[in-house]
């Protein structure tokens, strides 16, 4: 606003006044001197003899909280439309400014007076931020219509809200899991809150609910100044919980909400887990059995996760105890875990080795006869006692057959690793000896002992063949099966382990009911025809059987392997590969039902069992349709003791899959069991697949190069992997990266590697492709090398000065082919003759050399003077001796030489209150720092390219300026007061 008549006038009429005495000596440049009382003279009560209305009217106030932040609005209407400036003046407390101005606008004064009222005629003022509860007082001043100073507004007060938000609502805890948890609801306004929790043994007494961030240390257990709900932390057993949560913002922290005292029962014991053993090693195939140990665990089932393991993973776990399964292909890392009832849990590790099968070894020894000859099935296991076979890998099954006879004796029974009669079947789990027992004599009676009922009584039934000219018979029984063989039948008289159960005339049978189910007795037979010197029977035994129960069939589980150690009830084959090592199973589990074939009444129940009269009855030439059964295995010990094979196989079929029915067990009593049925898929042989490296491609010297176009095809769609390599490169081949991966399918692209050729010539690559059965093949492509244009580098922009000269520094080149011949700059700028400032090689004539290029060259410097500033275009072409070129541009900018670091105005006068403004120029870099005497307002100090100030006291001052490390200058500044300015 320029500064009116009107108001020079009032401003002259106010001096006529102070100096008459009437009005009171107060400085109008402090805007807190001023009251009611010095308002009210502005009037034309006041004897000024004019009519003066104030501008500004009907001012008001109002008050209010915003995100917690206390604010007031003062607002005043121009009803006059005066349209002149006004100024407000907000203090702190109910009257006065004894607290200090919080609000008043810049520049209120300037040389001639009050003129710079700065605030609209109509309007108002947001005074934020504010204290909560606090008192404030304003006074608001406009210029009038004639030029005057009316106060519109003389110190009403206000007081601010109270802006602290309320306290929540609906605080409460619980207990939940393993957590003690806080929850509360919003407040308005609040922007964070303030948690107290305290463990308590019981309802605490006086619990005042919490406290405040800003009361410092606070003696419960959690404490935070910017919870969330809901808030939880773990709580201890049988622990008790208690505290507050306050509402906060800007303007502070409401009343803590009480969290009323809860108590926590206390959790579940921690479950815990273990696998004994925790590491299990063996073949493939293998059965095997580990003990899974948990307490506290919720259901008793450890869910495992074995990884990439054929196991996988399996959520519904495995039951706690004994736990037996048959060792897969593959070795696993497993981990189980155990949950209580609450959700902690607590894992262990468990893992299983598969390895290479082990091997054992068979001892076959004889007793009463030397030299037997042992018929084996496999033949090898065959020989002549006493022999012992090492190195017969686990899970082998061996039957062995003893003769009836040999050298004179007769053949008794089987004692060791494998009792009872012929023949004697095996499976080679550990070490194995068997003993072929024979007694001395010529052909006694032939004895046979067999398991019977009578109603509910368990018998042992004899029956033996008629001895010529025998009229009584003596019947002889020993606890066990191993009992000792005699030379004569005087020594079974005289042998006190043989019970004498009596005379039993001349009959052929005999039953002994003196005996309890699951004993086993052994019985021989001595006959008289006048003299009891007579070859005695052979030695037979049987185990009694319970009586009572119905006999049920053996139920039947076929597996085929074509290994021996991985057995399968659904097998996958080659059409026209033989096969040497395909064999039968019966004592594994291939369909994952945890039981291989079994008798439900026993295996070895002496009546009803398997082994005590039955039979494995195996369609080992694997007819279609109804089986025929070509192999029969009599009285099985075990399942294992009907394993059958090696056979030789070889499967012409069609490709697809067949099923056969290949195994029938059969027990003493005649049951048989269901028949047992395999099946084989029979696939066409492998085909080899097809690579195609795709085209050859053009290459340069030095330049990175991806070879592309690649695939290939196979006509099984078992693609598994392709690999790169170098048949031939023109000297040291160059390294190949991302060379070789993973395939899948039929059909499929190819990523070609990428080297970088070293020298012009021809590189070779061969591309070899695998399948997922071990085929390979390979195809090759030739890429070949062109002469590579070289490269240049101008260098980077340099920051020079007009008028010195200067060498432009930094240029390189390089040539992959090693041939650099020469370069040339060129630098350009319009205030150039013909723009050009220098050429180093007019017209490509007589260009500097250079040579190399393998690795960069450095370029001279050219050097030129800027005649003046501005951006200098500066451009370096290099060329090779095959004339083959490149070039780069670069710059440089030459700014004019510094200005001297300068203040002005160099003096400048101002009356008191009066804002000053310096201005600097010049200096060559850095920040302007100014730096004032005390006393100036609104800084002493100040930064930027000017630099406003203002003194309430006069006197002259030197104002300096300073510029990075140039200066200081000095301004002059002379402050008057209102008496000293002229008229």
């Amino acid at each position: 606003m320029n500064p009116k008549p009107s108001t020079i006038l009032a401003f002259a009429v106010l001096g006529v006044l102070l100096a008459a005495g009437v009005l009171m000596s107060t400085n109008l440049a402090d805007p807190q001197s001023f009251n009611t009382s010095q308002a009210s003279r502005w009037t034309q009560s006041a004897g000024l003899g004019i009519s003066v209305p104030a501008c500004a009217s009907a001012v008001s106030h109002s008050t209010t909280c915003s995100n917690g932040v206390a604010q007031a609005t003062i607002s005043w209407a121009d009803p006059d439309s005066h349209g002149e400036g006004v100024n407000v003046d907000v203090c702190e407390g109910s009257s006065g400014c004894s607290l200090g101005i919080v609000y008043t606008p810049a520049g209120m004064f300037n040389s001639t007076g009050w003129d710079y009222f700065t605030l609209p005629a109509a309007g108002s003022v947001l005074l934020t931020p504010l204290k909560s509860e606090t008192s404030y007082n304003y006074s608001l001043r406009s210029i009038t219509a004639t030029g005057g100073v009316t106060v519109a507004a003389a110190y009403p007060t206000f007081t601010t809200p109270n802006c602290t938000p309320a306290p929540p609502t609906g605080a409460s805890g619980s207990c939940s899991g393993s957590n003690a948890t806080a929850t509360w609801n919003p407040s308005a306004g609040a922007t964070s809150y303030t948690l107290a929790i305290d463990r308590e043994p019981s309802s605490p007494t006086g619990w005042n609910g919490g406290a405040t961030c800003a009361g410092g240390a606070y003696s419960g257990d959690t404490y935070n100044c910017n919870a969330a709900s809901p808030y939880s932390l773990p709580f201890l057993a049988g622990a008790g919980y208690g505290g507050g949560v306050s509402a906060c913002n800007a303007a502070g922290c409401s009343a803590p909400a009480t969290i009323d005292y809860f108590s926590c029962p206390a959790p579940p014991p921690l479950p815990t887990c273990s696998v004994s053993p925790s590491s299990v090693s063996g073949a493939a195939g293998s059965l095997q059995s580990v003990t899974i140990n948990a307490t506290n665990d919720a259901d008793n089932r450890l869910p495992y996760d074995c990884g990439a393991g054929s196991w996988g993973s399996n959520p519904s776990g495995v039951s706690v105890g004994p736990f037996s399964f048959t060792m897969p292909n593959d070795s696993q890392n497993c981990t189980l875990t155990a949950q209580n009832s609450i959700g902690q849990t607590q894992t262990c590790p468990f893992s299983i080795n598969v390895g290479v099968p082990s091997t054992y070894t068979l001892t076959v020894n004889s007793s009463g006869a030397s030299g037997v000859a042992i018929a084996g099935n496999p033949a090898p296991y065959g020989g002549t006692t006493n022999y012992t076979i090492n190195n017969i890998t686990s899970g082998t099954g061996i039957t062995l057959t003893a003769p009836a006879t040999s050298g004179g004796q007769n053949f008794s029974n089987w004692t060791g690793d494998c009792t009872g009669g012929n023949p004697c079947a095996l499976t080679m789990n550990s070490n194995k000896t068997v003993t072929a027992n024979y007694f001395v004599g010529g052909a006694g009676p032939t004895l046979s002992v067999a398991p019977s009922c009578d109603g509910a009584t368990s018998r042992l039934g004899l029956s033996w063949t008629p001895y010529a000219g025998a009229t009584q018979y003596n019947v002889r029984r020993c606890a066990g099966s191993s009992c000792t063989s005699y030379a004569s039948a005087v020594g079974y008289f005289g042998d006190s382990s043989w019970t004498n159960l009596g005379n039993v005339g001349a009959v052929t049978s005999y039953f002994d009911t003196a005996v309890s189910a699951g004993q086993t007795w052994s019985y021989v037979i001595n006959t008289w025809d006048g003299d009891w010197n007579n070859p005695p029977s052979n030695i037979s035994f049987a185990t009694a059987q319970p009586c009572g129960s119905p006999n049920q069939p053996p139920v039947a589980e076929a597996g085929i392997s074509i290994d021996g150690v991985t057995y399968t009830n659904f097998l996958t084959v080659v059409r026209g590969t033989t096969y040497t090592n395909f064999r039968f199973s019966a004592d594994r589990d291939v369909n994952g039902d945890a039981v291989a074939s079994y008798d439900p009444n026993g295996w070895t129940d002496a009546t009803n069992g398997v082994s005590s009269g039955g039979k494995c009855d195996w369609n080992s030439d694997l007819n279609q349709g109804a089986p025929t059964f070509e192999t029969t295995i009599n009285n099985p010990a075990s399942p294992a003791s009907c394993n059958s094979g090696p056979y030789t196989k070889t499967f012409n079929d069609t490709p697809g899959d067949y099923v056969y029915q290949v195994l029938r067990i059969t027990d003493r009593l005649g049951a048989q069991s269901n028949v047992s049925s395999v099946t084989v898929r029979v696939t066409a042989p492998n085909a080899a697949p097809a690579p195609n490296t795709g085209p050859g491609h053009a290459l340069s010297t030095g330049v990175s190069h991806t070879h592309s176009g690649a695939s290939a095809t196979d006509p099984d769609g078992n693609l598994a992997s392709y690999n790169w390599t170098w048949v031939s490169c023109p000297s040291a081949c160059p390294a190949l990266s991302a060379s070789s991966g993973s395939i899948a399918g039929g059909n499929a692209n190819i990523s070609g590697p990428t080297y970088t050729p070293n020298v012009a010539g021809s590189f070779t690559l061969r591309l070899t492709v695998t399948d997922s059965l071990g085929l390979s093949a390979s195809s090759n492509v030739t890429e070949n090398t062109s002469a590579s244009p070289p490269t240049a580098y101008a260098g980077p922009t340099h920051f020079i000065t007009a008028g010195i000269p200067h060498g432009h520094t930094g240029g390189t080149a390089s040539d992959p082919d090693n041939n650099l011949a020469s370069y040339r700059w060129l630098i350009t700028h319009a205030s150039c003759p013909s723009g050009v400032c220098l050429d180093t090689c007019p017209g490509n004539i007589g260009c500097p050399p250079i040579s190399g290029g393998a690795s960069p060259v450095s370029i001279p410097a050219p050097t030129f003077t800027p005649p003046v500033a501005g951006t200098y275009g500066i451009d370096l072409s290099v060329f090779d001796s095959l004339s083959a070129w490149a070039s780069d541009s670069s710059s440089d900018v030459a700014n004019n030489p510094p200005v001297p670091l300068a203040c002005s105005p160099a003096s400048w006068q101002v009356t008191i209150g009066t804002d000053a403004t310096f201005t600097a120029s010049g200096g060559s870099s850095g920040a302007y720092a100014w730096s004032a005497p005390a006393g100036a307002v609104p800084s002493t100090s100040g930064s930027g390219s000017s630099f406003t100030l203002r003194y309430n006291t006069s006197g002259t001052r030197s104002i300096s300026l300073t510029r990075g490390s140039e200066g200081p200058v000095t301004c002059t500044l002379r402050v008057l007061t209102f008496e000293e300015v002229e008229p």
